[in-house]
C-alpha cells in the first residue's frame, strides 16, 4: 500500500475498509465472550500478557480501532491482565507513519511491529491469544508464473490484470496458489496460537449475483480498461501490461471453507457476511482508494512519471462509467471466526 500520509496514501484513502472493520467489530465483541476459551493458557496464571496480533496491518488508523476494541472485549470477560499488541506487515510497510499516527502517551497495551510475510511463521510457538487479519488474506504471496511469464500456457493472462473474468485455466492457477498460501497461513498460526485462542479473519469474497460484486473488482476492471487504452494510444508498452497482474484472489465462501477443513488446524465457530452500509458515489474517493492500494505494485512495470496520467484517466472513467448505476457495497466481506482446539 502507499505509505506516508499524503493525498495518495493508504492512510488517507482507506475509509471503505474502515466501514467494514467497524461493522465487523460488533461481531467480534459478541464472539469473544462466547468463544474465547483460555482455561489452559490464561495469561494471568503465568504472568504473561494477553497477546494480540494484527496481520497485514498496513499504514492507516484502522488497525488501532481493531486492536483497541478487541482489548476492551477481552477485559470484560477476563477482568484484568496486561496486553501486548503486534502490528505485522511486509518489511516494506511504512511502520514509521503507522506509529506516528497513534498517541502513545498513555497506551492500554505494549506495542511492537513485526515485519514479514504472514504466510510463514512470525511468532514463537503457543504465544498468541487472538489474531486479527482484516482485508489482507486475499493478497497472495506470489503470482502463478504461468499467468505472466509463459505466453504458450493456457493460463497466460494476456491483457488482464486480475484473474476475475479470465478463462478457467487462469482462475484455476490463481486458486491453486491461493490454496497453498491459505494452508501455509493456517499452519503457521496453528503453531503460534494457544489452545482455545481465536482468529478473526475478514476477507472479501465473490458473491453469487451482480449486486454483491465487491466494488474494488469493478475498479480493477476500470483500471484494466485504462491500461489497455493507453497501449492503443502508444502511452504504455503492451508487454508491460500483459506481464502485470495483481496477486489477488477472492474466494467463493465454499472454497474458503473447504481450505479450512482440509487444513484441519482450526475449527470454524463463526461465518457471517458483513453488511457494509451503501456509500454515496464519489469518483475521486474511489479512484484515490484504488491508487493507494495498487500504485506501489505497478511501479515495477510502469514508469513513475506516468502514474498521474494512469489514475487521472481512471478517475475520468469512474466518473463516466456505469459505476454510477452500480449498487455500491463497499467490499462485500465476510467474517470468519476460527478457534484452535488442540
Amino acid at each position: 500500500m502507499n505509505g506516508g500520509d499524503g493525498p495518495n496514501s493508504y492512510a488517507r484513502n482507506s475509509s471503505n475498509q474502515r466501514n467494514g472493520a467497524t461493522t465487523a467489530l460488533t461481531m467480534i465483541e459478541e464472539a469473544i465472550p462466547k468463544e474465547l476459551d483460555l482455561k489452559q493458557h490464561f495469561p494471568s496464571k503465568s504472568g504473561e500478557p494477553f497477546r494480540i496480533a494484527d496481520l497485514g496491518c498496513s499504514v492507516g488508523p484502522n488497525t488501532f480501532l481493531l486492536v483497541g476494541a478487541t482489548i476492551e472485549a477481552v477485559k470484560l470477560k477476563y477482568q484484568y491482565c496486561e496486553f501486548q499488541a503486534f502490528f505485522n506487515d511486509v518489511a516494506s510497510n511504512d511502520f514509521n507513519t503507522l506509529l506516528r499516527s497513534h498517541s502513545w502517551d498513555d497506551p492500554d497495551y505494549f506495542a511492537a511491529v513485526v515485519p514479514g510475510s504472514f504466510h510463514g511463521r512470525l511468532f514463537p510457538r503457543v504465544s498468541l491469544h487472538f489474531v486479527l487479519c482484516f482485508y489482507s488474506l486475499q493478497w497472495m504471496s506470489r503470482l502463478p508464473k504461468e499467468a505472466i511469464t509463459d505466453e504458450c500456457s493456457p493460463a497466460w493472462n494476456k491483457g488482464k490484470i486480475t484473474c476475475f473474468g479470465a478463462n478457467r485455466d487462469v482462475s484455476a492457477a490463481f486458486l491453486r496458489q491461493f490454496a497453498v498460501d491459505i494452508d501455509s497461513f493456517l499452519r503457521a498460526r496453528a503453531e503460534e496460537t494457544v489452545v482455545g485462542g481465536l482468529m478473526a479473519l475478514v476477507i472479501p469474497y465473490q458473491g453469487g449475483c451482480s449486486d454483491q460484486k465487491p466494488i474494488f473488482l469493478v475498479l480493477f476492471d476500470l483500471l484494466e480498461a485504462v491500461l489497455s487504452d493507453m497501449v492503443i494510444l502508444g502511452r504504455l508498452d503492451e508487454i508491460a501490461v500483459d506481464s502485470f497482474n495483481l496477486p489477488v484472489y477472492l474466494p467463493i465462501a465454499d472454497e474458503f471453507m473447504t481450505l479450512v477443513e482440509e487444513n484441519g488446524s482450526f475449527s470454524l465457530v463463526m461465518l457471517e457476511p458483513i453488511t457494509v452500509p451503501k456509500v454515496a458515489f464519489d469518483a475521486r474517493v474511489m479512484s484515490s482508494g484504488i491508487r493507494a492500494i495498487v500504485e506501489e505494485r505497478m511501479r515495477s512495470n510502469f514508469p513513475s512519471e506516468i502514474m498521474d496520467e494512469i489514475f487521472d484517466r481512471t478517475y475520468a472513467d469512474v466518473n463516466e462509467s456505469e459505476i454510477r448505476h452500480f449498487v455500491i457495497e463497499n467490499l462485500v466481506p465476510s467474517l470468519w471466526g476460527l478457534q484452535k482446539e488442540f
